[in-house]
Order: structure tokens, then C-alpha cells, then sequence
């Protein structure tokens, strides 16, 4: 009853500002998802897909594009609009991800019982309620990895039986080589858990019956199944999205080699008590609800079984793997927690479970309270941090009816103040070029030279309190770098910051 009413309370919180736009918390990364999925719509390239916002060629690849795939498909059925279908397919990956949850934990010799709690401390975690409701490929990362960990479950309890079946073996290498090319870092995780779970049943396999030309032929099978062809198909694909990126002049700079810092942090960081302080007071409350209340339930682990305290450690030991290896990526952005997140939550929730199935009546009425703490932080954490932000709202319709009837559907902006983010092109519905601090004048040179037969809708200068709306010099500097015919001028309220965008239109006709 519990886990129905959790799971009915996930419904109603995930579903809340159904109708917003993508104007929450790191809307950037939700835009740069939407903008591709928008370009497939209109008939751009579905692998070597386009995030139109650095020039042409406008192809630069991070994740295999299949959540895109999918949101494009359910779009194009007509019966749901661009942002929501978007989020209905996170929702529904989120969700299909209960049940490969529920079989992981039942193999590891949890109860029913146990499960449902479990699941239920999941259903009301802030951290899923709100990004599972928001246009990125977290839950669909998540949900494949945890098939892929169910199926090599599954064939650690065949090999126990002696057998193995290769249609078991070929899910582990479907579901891993998906899960690696959606999200890589939401994988890693999961490729250690099931490469930890594999060599534990096979040292217990051999040690029990020894060595037999079918336990090789097997573990052979599996290892390439499940780990030597994900990884292989990562290499691939990043190797093939570096060929795209070095297409481009400004997209050059965002190949994998020199992403390597930003996605796994510097020794010193790792190091930084700030940066774990962090991971404490934000990370784990998100999960959560409360720090203390998640230290309090990792204390009262010294109480439980120690089947129970194996587990649990293993779950803390993968979540805190993560963060210690994606550092960077973790402490700049706190949605990508939903990737490891699940290991806490498993944690805590062996720990509460294991509690109220003790024989003596004071640990199960310690584990009930600290069930019911977890629950409530959870719920209160997320009605007064997440609730709010998904009820922003913001009318995009008067920016958008000015550059529709200012400029066509093909033409480029070009836009100033804003780093690379998709959030004014894909607000505005056009093609852009997202000029960042610190980009040379050959490279815009490069990037200019590559618009050559595309018209130039107009300059736009991102800024808060219209400091680049006064910099006269800086514009004229910009109209003259760029060749445009001013045409018009106007100021407008951006959503963010309190922030304003300056456009100078360019003249109709003018290139």
C-alpha cells in the first residue's frame, strides 16, 4: 500500500508544469536536447544529427541520439507537442526503470516486502521526481543500465544451474552497448557492479566444480557480452562524434580528449573537502531529502544482518565511485546524480528494511521511524525546492511572432553573451551561432566563411540590465564583423537573470 501510494505521489509530482518550457535549473542542457530533436523533425540527419548552434556544419555529437529518436517518433504522431513528448519520454523511462530495480533487488535476497520499500523510498527521492519530469536523457540512460544489470543477474543464477542461455547474454549486450552510447557516465557505474557480480559467481562457480571447458566457453561469452562490447561501441561512436566536432571551428574545442578535465575533475578537487562537503549537504539531500537523516540511517547499518550490511556497503561503495571519478561533472551539475543515485537510495533502504524485519521490537520501531523520516524530508524537500521551479513560467510568443516576422525559417542568428547554450535558438526557433568570451578572431573568421549562403537574421546580445544594449561601440563592431544591413532594433525580457536580449535585425533581402 505504501509503495502505491509513493508510486501515485511520483505520477502527480513528476507530472506538475506539464505545460512550462524548458526554463528550469540547467535549461541549457534541456534546450540543447530539444534543438536536436526539433532538427530531426525537420528532416536534419538522425546519427550524425545536428545541435544547430555553433555554424555550420552544424553536426556536434555528444550521447547516441536514441532518447532523441524516440521523442522525434512520438512527436511525429501528432498527438503531442515538441517540449511535452520530450518529457513524456523521460517519465516513461523512468518508470519502466521500477522493474529491472525490483528483479536486481530480489536477486540479491530481498523480500517483497523489502522491495516494495525500497521502491518506495525511490518513487519520492527529489532528485528523480524532478529531472525524470524535465527534456534529457537521464531516465533512459538509467533504465537501460539497470536492464543491463538485471540480465547479467539473470545469468549468474544460470551459471549457478550450469547452463546459459544466449538470449540472456545477447540482452547484456544490447542493453549495455545502449545504456554506454546514450550516457557513458550514467554506465560506468553499472559496468563495475556487473563486472564485480560476474567475477564473484565465477570464482564461487570454480572453486565449488572447478574448471570445465563449458565455464570457460561461458565466461568468455558473457565478458565480451557484457564488457568488451559496450566499451567497444563507446570508443567507436566518440571517435566517430570527434570526426563531426573537428568539422567545425567552433565545435573543435568540445572533442573528448579535451573534455577529459572538465568531465573527471582535477586531483585537488577530489580532494576538497568543499567539494565533498557539497556532494553531503546538496547531493545526498536531493536524494534523500536530509543529510542528516541519510547519516543517521547509514549509522544504524552496524545493527543489520550481515547478508543485509554486504549489500548496502557495495550500493554506498558504487555511489560514492562515481562521484569520486566524474567529479567535475558532479559537483558542477547536481542532476547528474540521477545516475548513481539509485545506489544510495538502494543503500538507505536495505538498511530501513533490514530494521523492521529484526526479531527485536526496538529495531523495528527504530527502523519505522527512520522509514518515516526519509519519506517526509523527501516529500518536504521537494515541495519547497523542486515544486516552485516547475511552476516558472515565461511567454516566449511575442519574441518568437517578432523573428518570425522578421526573418525566415533558414536564416542564422548570431548571438553574443550566452557561452554555446541552445536556449535562445531553440526559444527563438532558429539557427544560431553562439559567439563565447575568448573566441578568436580567426575562428570567427572560419565560422563566418562557413555561413557563406546562409542569410543572417540578425545580431543578439545576451546581457543582464542592458549592459551590452549600451555598448554601442561593441555592436557596431559586431554589424560590421558580421555585414549585416541594420534593420530594426529591439530590447526584450529574457527569462533568465533578469536578464534582456538586444537584437538588430538585418534588413529583409541583405546577406
Amino acid at each position: 500500500m505504501l509503495l502505491i501510494v509513493c508510486f501515485v505521489y511520483s505520477v502527480v509530482a513528476i507530472h506538475h508544469g506539464w505545460q512550462g518550457e524548458l526554463i528550469g535549473p540547467y535549461a541549457f542542457r534541456e534546450a540543447q536536447t530539444a534543438i536536436t530533436v526539433n532538427s530531426l523533425l525537420k528532416g536534419g540527419p538522425w546519427l550524425a544529427y545536428e545541435t544547430p548552434v555553433l555554424g555550420p556544419p552544424w553536426s556536434i555529437p555528444f550521447e547516441f541520439p536514441l532518447y532523441q529518436w524516440i521523442v522525434a517518433l512520438v512527436v511525429k504522431s501528432g498527438f503531442i507537442a515538441l517540449d511535452q513528448g520530450g518529457k513524456l519520454v523521460s517519465e516513461m523511462f523512468f518508470f519502466l526503470s521500477l522493474f529491472p530495480l525490483f528483479k536486481i533487488l530480489r536477486f540479491l535476497g530481498l523480500s517483497r516486502r523489502q522491495c516494495h520499500l525500497i521502491l518506495a523510498l525511490y518513487c519520492v527521492s527529489p532528485q528523480y521526481l524532478y529531472w525524470s519530469g524535465t527534456f534529457l536523457i537521464e531516465s533512459t540512460a538509467l533504465a537501460l543500465s539497470l536492464f543491463y544489470l538485471w540480465l547479467i543477474c539473470i545469468f549468474c543464477r544460470q551459471m549457478g544451474e550450469d547452463r546459459a542461455d544466449w538470449r540472456v547474454m545477447a540482452g547484456v549486450g544490447l542493453f549495455g552497448t545502449l545504456a554506454g552510447l546514450v550516457k557513458v557516465t550514467t554506465f560506468f557505474a553499472f559496468l563495475v557492479a556487473g563486472f564485480v557480480a560476474l567475477a564473484w559467481h565465477v570464482i564461487r562457480k570454480v572453486r565449488k566444480t572447478g574448471w570445465n571447458r563449458a565455464a570457460v566457453k561461458a565466461c568468455v561469452k558473457i565478458s565480451a557480452a557484457s564488457i568488451v562490447l559496450p566499451i567497444l561501441a563507446v570508443l567507436l561512436w566518440t571517435a566517430y562524434a570527434d570526426s563531426l566536432k573537428v568539422r567545425n571551428p567552433l565545435g573543435a574545442t568540445l572533442v573528448s580528449n579535451a573534455l577529459n578535465s572538465w568531465n573527471f575533475g582535477t586531483l585537488a578537487q577530489k580532494a576538497s573537502l568543499t567539494v565533498w562537503k557539497t556532494f553531503y549537504f546538496r547531493t545526498v539531500t536531493d536524494l534523500a531529502g536530509n543529510p542528516f537523516a541519510a547519516a543517521a540511517v547509514v549509522a544504524a547499518l552496524v545493527f543489520c544482518r550481515r547478508e543485509r550490511l554486504k549489500v548496502a556497503l557495495v550500493s554506498l561503495g558504487l555511489f560514492v565511485l562515481v562521484l569520486a571519478t566524474f567529479t567535475n561533472l558532479q559537483y558542477v551539475h547536481p542532476y547528474y546524480s540521477y545516475a548513481n543515485g539509485v545506489f544510495l537510495v538502494v543503500a538507505l533502504g536495505v538498511a530501513v528494511t533490514d530494521l523492521l524485519e529484526a526479531d527485536r521490537y526496538f529495531k523495528r520501531i527504530a527502523g519505522a521511524l527512520l522509514l518515516c523520516l526519509l519519506l517526509g524530508f523527501s516529500c518536504r524537500h521537494f515541495l519547497k525546492q523542486c515544486w516552485p521551479m516547475q511552476e516558472q513560467v515565461f511567454d516566449f510568443s511575442a519574441i518568437r511572432n517578432e523573428v518570425e516576422s522578421r526573418s525566415s525559417e533558414d536564416d542564422v542568428f548570431i548571438v553574443y553573451g550566452n557561452d554555446w547554450s541552445s536556449e535562445i535558438p531553440y526559444h527563438i526557433r532558429r539557427r544560431a551561432v553562439m559567439i563565447s568570451n575568448g573566441k578568436t578572431p580567426a575562428a570567427l573568421l572560419s565560422v563566418k566563411k562557413n555561413l557563406a549562403g546562409y542569410r543572417i537574421g540578425g545580431l543578439i546580445f545576451f546581457s543582464r540590465n542592458g549592459y551590452t544594449a549600451k555598448d554601442k561601440n561593441f555592436i557596431d563592431n559586431a554589424v560590421k564583423l558580421w555585414g549585416i544591413a541594420p534593420g530594426y532594433y529591439s530590447i526584450r525580457p529574457w527569462y533568465k537573470y533578469d536578464s534582456l536580449i538586444f537584437t538588430v535585425y538585418n534588413k529583409a533581402g541583405a546577406r
